[in-house]
């Protein structure tokens, strides 16, 4: 339901202008009001890539991605990062027409959740602490920005961001289990849903 409000909304917003774009089309040179020649970059229209990195929407996985117009996008992914993770997302891109452009987006993600998560804390060191946790299923809107850099029909994308959890905090211990060092309260909120995001993807081209 939610992909299709998405791509519902992509589409309305494209209205009279998808019809008119080229599948990949060889890159044209553009000029510019200054005279200046250069070659104009087309994004494949869909996509296949791989993503990793800490606090990413879809976790370590896989995700794909349709072009809706020139420089907007939708995707769906899945992965494996604190249990499960699935999700969509959009992406806005402000230089399509260049190689390096700079983007950002928003994705609604849903996390399976663990039970019984064992974490060693500071080993080593005099606060040093076994807690255990339990991590309900929980939904995350993630707001993000980043860069794309593209190399005919494959991509490279970075990103930053955080996620913010929709209800409760998600995060439960174990009862004999809990920290007593508040350090120990961080770290296992930065692993949790709703921390910050550091991330980075290939992306695939597969239209023609």
């Amino acid at each position: 339901m939610i992909l299709r409000r998405l791509l519902l909304s992509g589409a309305l917003l494209g209205l009279g202008t998808i019809a008119a774009q080229a599948q990949e089309a060889p890159s044209p040179d553009y000029t510019s009001a200054a005279g200046v020649s250069r070659k104009v970059i087309s994004y494949p229209r869909t996509s296949l890539g791989l993503t990793a990195g800490w606090g990413a929407p879809y976790g370590w996985g896989l995700d794909f991605s349709q072009l809706l117009l020139p420089n907007l996008d939708v995707t769906a992914g899945a992965g494996l990062g604190v249990g499960w993770k699935i999700g969509v997302g959009t992406r806005f891109y402000f230089a399509p027409q260049r190689r390096v452009s700079p983007f950002v987006g928003a994705n609604v993600a849903r996390t399976s959740g663990l039970t019984h998560f064992n974490l060693t804390v500071n080993e080593g060191t005099y606060q040093e602490e076994q807690v255990r946790i339990n991590i309900r299923p929980t939904a995350t809107v993630h707001l993000r920005g980043g860069v794309r850099c593209q190399f005919r029909r494959v991509g490279l994308i970075g990103a930053l961001g955080y996620g913010v959890v929709l209800g409760a905090d998600p995060v439960t211990y174990v009862y004999g289990y809990e920290p007593q060092y508040q350090i120990t309260r961080d770290v296992v909120n930065a692993i949790a849903p709703g921390s910050f995001e550091l991330s980075a993807g290939v992306t695939f081209g597969l239209s023609k």
